[in-house]
């Protein structure tokens, strides 16, 4: 490879792909549903934080290995004055560093902004939707104003309180070590947070996502979390369609309308003229159409909907102190919340009837020969073989695989899916397919009917379903079908036995990196000792593996990428109840923005602290090198100035002016992550917020077991009524997919 290749790595091939990356998930999350969809300026600020923040962590590597290539000729430029150093080969890097510094000063100035000031800006307007563009702007520049008035005279108090040798008072170099080491301290404070949860929950999920019965009994407890949000949400959208008729929305005259609104709402500000109204009453009955009004939305047991006559009365007074804008902003959040639970409701509930016959598929010994396999693979089947698009075959079917076994015979022994290897007697046995040509590779052989009854067992009456779709179908496959049935054995063998092996891995490999991190983060201050202390494995590694510079970027890379998946693994399953919940294709513009906030306050604060964590801040390289080797003592004495560092340090190195973050700050707080470790490991901030009533307000992990049992119970009960729908609205009356998506 060519040095300019392999010195050129960040311009090559890390930069696109983080543009490749904040593409990707700009069309993930962001929702464009008809009246729920994302403005342009959101996409612009959320899209431009987002880049920046990948941008950041493929930098620091970059500045790395062009930081340890002019070390080296720092120690050749001594060892020719000193013969017991040994000179070193030297990789030159591509990157200057004049344009390091001024990339990471615009990048932190840039970050700055966007998290503090303009994404905050953008999540304001974004909940004034409903006002007009003046108005709008005006209530949304208020806060910001006075918030930013506040930071400046603490900024202010702070700044003037600081004494230090070289900087006192109101300088501009006082200022802005201020500035940096407040945003530093802020982020560093929540990053321990997210990072201690990341260094636990991640490696425990991937482990119990290997265990297909512990990872059911998750899903059966989230259904249940998501039948009572759904419950919830029903009643919101009820309450809100009788304010919405109360209000005359969905009439066509607006004379009617502006007497409703005069008489429902006495002495409120007209601020809006009769076409903004107008556009108004329209967005929220274009919100109100996404949700399907039918009486089979309130779930049985539930106390019925009131009718539109009775209810009248109480959505009036209730009208009389609410406006369209409160009403549209409601409906908003209820809709978007309706839609996500329907998309929350049927990815989890596939992925729990796929485990439930995987599980199935195990414990039927479907595996004993590869005939067996091949025509047992028919449990969990992965695409349909229909030669029509009409009579199209659904693709999960039972077969029986036994050769010369008659129908009757085939229906006293078969039976249908059941949850997790729980028995079911004949009356809730489902529907039956034999196979014939299966089992003696004679297509015309399948039987000509479409019902049969026969006996099953001591007499007991049960239906065989061979429908013409099928048929149809097995007399033209052949040989195709059983080359199939393989495929699909070695996938669900894949699933069943290979995925939770590779999963058990990736987990204990995962569980040694945390601890390696967490010992790195434990021991930062060890660096201080006399002489100082390096326990850390990856700046061991770092400074002591002769690495060329694409080694150094593709170490110090795998670093980041290890810490910051850690750490944003929390931040994208960070889960407010109700109004923070990253769902792709459902997420709305203040989710997003608030997103953007925490990875724009994450990303200077992660960078300086692995620069900390890999002993690359300026002094604990000092006191490295000089306890490595103690003849440079008498070339540079006691001033570590000389020493080369980080285009990063030399930027943030400033905040050291300032006592309280200064350099204390950032060895000694990171020892904060074992509290939150801990507090992680043992489920204790989910029992302290359950103390305080707000167990449902904040969560993390969607696969996380943290309910009771009783919604486990209803839970399966659920998921019995969602597979026995599923069947009943399959084609050619057989059962549906259930493949995982």
């Amino acid at each position: 490879m060519q040095p300019w290749l392999s010195t050129s790595l960040f311009y090559i091939a890390e930069a696109p792909a983080v543009l490749f990356l904040t593409l990707y998930l700009l069309v993930r999350y962001p929702t464009r549903l008809p009246g729920l969809g994302t403005p342009w300026y959101v996409y612009t600020t959320v899209g431009l934080a987002w880049f920046l923040s990948f941008l950041a962590l493929i930098l620091l590597p970059a500045d790395l290995a062009e930081t340890l290539f002019r070390r080296c000729e720092y120690l050749n430029k001594r060892s020719g004055e000193d013969l017991s150093l040994h000179l070193r080969n030297c990789a030159p890097p591509s990157l200057s560093p004049a344009a390091l510094l001024a990339t990471w000063q615009a990048l932190y100035w840039t970050s700055l902004v966007l998290g503090w000031i303009l994404l905050p800006l953008v999540q304001s307007n974004i909940s004034l939707e409903h006002l007009p563009l003046r108005e709008r702007v005006r209530k949304a520049l208020r806060p910001q104003l006075i918030a930013l008035a506040v930071l400046a005279v603490v900024l202010s108090a702070l700044a003037a309180a600081v004494r230090s040798p070289r900087h006192h008072g109101l300088q501009l170099e006082t200022w802005r070590a201020t500035i940096i080491g407040l945003n530093n301290a802020f982020g560093l404070f929540l990053l321990m947070i997210f990072l201690g949860f990341g260094l636990v929950e991640l490696p425990r999920t991937l482990w119990e996502r290997s265990d297909p019965r512990r990872r059911l009994r998750a899903y059966a407890i989230r259904i249940a979390e998501l039948h009572a949000r759904h419950l919830e949400t029903l009643q919101s959208l009820s309450r809100l369609r009788l304010q919405a008729a109360v209000l005359g929305i969905g009439c066509t005259d607006d004379q009617t309308l502006q007497s409703q609104e005069q008489s429902h709402m006495p002495g409120h500000a007209r601020s809006a003229t009769h076409a903004y109204r107008q556009e108004l009453c329209s967005r929220i009955e274009t919100l109100l159409n996404l949700v399907p009004l039918h009486s089979s939305d309130l779930e049985i047991g539930q106390q019925p909907q009131k009718t539109w006559s009775s209810a009248t009365p109480r959505a009036t007074r209730m009208a009389e102190s609410a406006s369209l804008g409160t009403l549209f902003v409601e409906v908003r959040r209820a809709v978007l919340e309706y839609r996500r639970i329907e998309y929350l409701w049927q990815r989890i509930s596939q992925r729990a009837l796929f485990l439930q016959d995987l599980l199935q598929w195990r414990s039927a010994g479907c595996s004993s020969s590869a005939a067996a396999s091949s025509a047992c693979a028919g449990v969990l089947s992965t695409g349909s073989v229909s030669t029509s698009d009409v009579d199209r075959m659904p693709s999960t079917l039972v077969y029986a695989c036994r050769a010369g076994e008659s129908p009757g015979a085939t229906a006293s022994r078969m039976g249908s899916f059941h949850d997790a290897g729980e028995d079911l007697s004949p009356e809730r046995s489902m529907r039956i397919v034999h196979d014939r040509a299966l089992s003696n590779g004679d297509a015309t052989s399948m039987p000509h009917l479409t019902k049969h009854a026969t006996g099953a067992g001591a007499g007991s009456p049960q239906r065989i379903y061979i429908s013409e779709c099928e048929r149809s179908v097995n007399a033209a496959v052949g040989t195709k079908r059983w080359i199939d049935g393989m495929q699909r054995s070695l996938a669900l063998r894949w699933r069943a036995y290979g995925e939770p092996f590779c999963l058990r891995v990736q987990a204990v490999v995962l569980f040694i990196v945390a601890s390696a991190v967490c010992l790195s983060e434990l021991t930062i201050w060890t660096v201080l000792l006399t002489p100082p202390r390096s326990f850390s494995p990856f700046a061991r590694a770092l400074h002591s593996l002769p690495l060329s510079p694409l080694g150094v970027q593709a170490m110090a890379l795998s670093l980041v990428c290890t810490l910051t998946s850690l750490v944003y693994f929390a931040v994208f399953h960070l889960q407010i109840y109700r109004w923070y919940e990253l769902v792709p294709g459902y997420v709305d513009g203040q989710m997003l923005c608030l997103n953007a906030m925490l990875m724009s306050r994450f990303l200077l604060p992660l960078c300086y602290h692995l620069i900390f964590l890999l002993h690359e801040n300026r002094e604990a390289v000092a006191r490295l090198l000089l306890y490595q080797y103690p003849q440079l003592m008498r070339h540079s004495g006691q001033d570590s100035s000389t020493v080369p560092v980080t285009a990063f340090e030399t930027l943030m190195g400033s905040m050291h002016i300032v006592p309280l973050f200064g350099k204390a700050f950032n060895y000694f707080y990171p020892c904060s992550l074992v509290i939150s470790a801990l507090g992680t490991y043992f489920r204790l901030w989910g029992r302290l917020l359950d103390r305080f009533g707000l167990s449902r307000s904040l969560e993390f992990a969607e696969e996380t077991i943290s309910a009771a049992a009783n919604n486990e119970v209803i839970g399966r009960q659920l998921l019995q009524r969602e597979r026995a729908r599923r069947q009943e609205a399959s084609p050619c009356g057989l059962e549906p997919e259930t493949r995982e998506r």
